[in-house]
């Protein structure tokens, strides 16, 4: 006898949700890497029009990205 088709899909819906919110905290835990990684660069003497062209962003979003992380 198949299983009930209700059980199976809310199942499917349980791991489709634990599946999203893992690939949501991975964007987030690589996104703050990539800003620390614009920072240090930016450190080391990097300019914002290089950072952002590396990053594929523009210097004016590069340059809030370092003063967000240089605020602390």
């Amino acid at each position: 006898m198949a299983r009930d088709q209700k059980a199976n899909a809310l199942h499917r819906l349980y791991v489709a949700k634990a599946n999203y919110d893992l690939a949501m905290q991975a964007r987030k835990t690589t996104r703050e890497l990539m800003n620390l990684a614009m920072t240090k660069a930016a450190k080391a003497g990097i300019t914002k029009a290089e950072i952002a062209r590396v990053v594929e962003s523009s210097p004016q979003r590069v340059g809030q990205i370092i003063s967000e992380n240089t605020q602390d």
